[in-house]
């Protein structure tokens, strides 16, 4: 492999690649991530000092608000993927309340490029060298008024071509549409049994890619989440399963892979993060490779153990994938692509734009990209040179944004659970599902022959445990919250509890084995309080 790159250097036997942040060993190669090896980079430049976290913080986060945890954590996968290549030998040491150095000299392969061997040059004068560009002083008036001109043609230029883009930038392009907006028929797939969701389509229209979850006890986290595929003759065939969760799931343009991302904590973490703490997750990137006809697994790609928080997944091309993503829970969220023609790990920014990335969806080199900008939310449609054609202010936040099979346009799930179609031409439609009462839209998505759609949905159930004297009592689902109230000596919970219409007020007592149904209200008589 060639190596000879700017600003590679060598660490003893490992050749370090910053430009594709790869650490070489032999045939072996790592791939670490970008901020990790801005790290490791920025330690082999000043490597004959020691480098305090402010320092590192102050040069590699420029900009961010983050956090001492943020180079701690960097830091330590640093650590991490170089004890794979040194094994216990100490290459990074830690000197306390000063800092971080690097123990093994680097061997730049480019010295001139390297920050170490640099030598800042400064053009020398010679005062006997006559300058070839002189001006008689009868022409300086002459030249002056001809500078001008010239000036206020560029400006003049450059102002057209603003005014052009700018203008470009906001015309609708018109792309033919081939779906449907309006469904009759209802078939539904799901088992009691399980809880499935985040359905996705293949290419051919006869398989989709779905997330199945089991409960092993009553506990929440303790759940078993298995990467299926089903035909469209209703046959499964699981692909993979973890005990953490599947995040995001996508097949290629050309159908050829599956990519699905594996979220979960520390060992012994809960899956899902208790209410006070900040999401800070490890995520690993998994591409199957898959004979959907018989049914074999032919090959696995990964990209291990991304730290920090994961937001939306699509694929740029056959072979490389995009997703929005930030590198610790206080650090903010950039783009990044990786390539599995060439292992090669990117960072990519949004043209034209100093708005923060949320979610961004590819299809046909189109991009849908939701970004944040100040405090507004805004979706934007990009053509092939990523130029904004249309854009929208959306009224509150997005959990996805999938394209429609013909690219005339996205569908978009909004926080509130609601679907809406947003076309180039700049026109907007909400796309009507018929939900039973107390469910919600958890995902939805177009079959790719754009004659289907998929969705999930799931119950909107409150409940509570109350703990009394060490004992853990369920209170039944479908309280209402804002009518909920202990008795004064904290013995009994009064509650309001609602299924559809009906409504009743019900009694439990922590001496008591059942809750007890005191009342049946209608809406009219519904309560806003209760006193006792």
């Amino acid at each position: 492999m060639n190596v000879n790159s700017e600003n590679s250097f060598r660490l003893a036997e490992l050749d370090v690649v910053p430009s594709r942040n790869q650490l070489v060993l032999g045939e072996k190669v790592w791939v670490l991530q970008p901020k990790v090896m801005a790290v490791l980079f920025y330690l082999a430049q000043h490597q004959d000092r020691v480098i305090s976290g402010e320092e590192l913080l102050s040069e590699l986060w420029k900009g961010r608000i983050v956090t001492p945890g943020s180079v701690q954590k960097s830091m330590n996968s640093l650590r991490k993927a170089l004890a794979e290549v040194f094994g216990d030998r100490e290459v990074i040491t830690h000197f306390s309340k000063r800092g971080y150095q690097l123990l093994i000299t680097p061997e730049f392969l480019n010295p001139t490029d390297s920050i170490v061997n640099r030598v800042d040059r400064e053009p020398q004068e010679n005062p006997d060298v006559e300058s070839s560009l002189s001006v008689n002083p009868v022409d300086r008036k002459s030249y002056r008024q001809l500078l001008g001109i010239l000036i206020g043609i560029v400006i003049l230029g450059s102002l057209v071509y603003v005014y052009r883009s700018e203008n470009n930038s906001l015309q609708p392009m018109i792309v033919e549409k081939n779906h449907q907006t309006h469904f009759s028929q209802f078939t539904e797939f799901s088992n009691q049994q399980y809880r499935e969701s985040k359905v996705v389509s293949h290419p051919d229209s006869q398989h989709f890619a779905y997330v199945r979850q089991t409960l092993h006890s009553n506990q929440i986290w303790d759940v078993e989440s298995q990467l299926m595929v089903k035909s469209a003759g209703g046959e499964d065939w699981q692909i993979a399963i973890t005990q953490g969760d599947w995040e995001f799931i996508g097949w290629s343009p050309d159908g050829r892979y599956l990519v699905a991302v594996e979220r979960w904590r520390e060992d012994g973490d809960s899956v899902i993060a208790n209410f006070y703490e900040i999401e800070n997750y490890l995520y690993t990137f998994h591409i199957f490779t898959l004979d959907l006809t018989k049914k074999r697994l032919l090959e696995k790609h990964l990209l291990s153990q991304w730290q920090g928080k994961v937001d939306s997944l699509t694929w740029r091309d056959p072979s490389t994938i995009e997703f929005v993503a930030s590198q610790g829970p206080a650090i903010a969220r950039d783009i990044y692509r990786y390539s599995m023609n060439d292992e090669l790990l990117s960072e990519w920014d949004l043209p034209n734009s100093k708005a923060v990335p949320l979610i961004t969806s590819v299809k046909n080199q189109l991009t849908a990209v939701v970004v944040r900008d100040n405090r507004a939310i805004r979706l934007e449609l990009l053509d092939e040179k990523f130029q904004t054609r249309m854009n929208w202010q959306l009224d509150e936040p997005v959990l996805s944004v999938n394209w429609i099979p013909d690219a005339s346009g996205v569908l978009v799930l909004t926080q509130s659970r609601q679907a809406f179609v947003y076309y180039w031409t700049g026109e907007k439609k909400p796309l009507s599902v018929q939900l039973p009462n107390q469910q919600l839209l958890s995902g939805i998505s177009y079959r790719q022959d754009g004659r289907a759609i998929y969705y999930s949905v799931e119950n909107h159930r409150t409940s509570i445990e109350w703990k009394n004297d060490g004992i853990q009592i369920k209170v039944p689902d479908k309280i209402d919250a804002e009518n909920m109230v202990f008795s004064s000596d904290g013995k009994q919970l009064l509650t309001l509890i609602s299924d559809n219409d009906q409504h009743a007020i019900w009694i439990r007592s922590s001496v008591e084995s059942e809750s007890r149904q005191l009342l049946s209200i209608t809406d009219s008589q519904r309560p806003s309080d209760f006193i006792w």
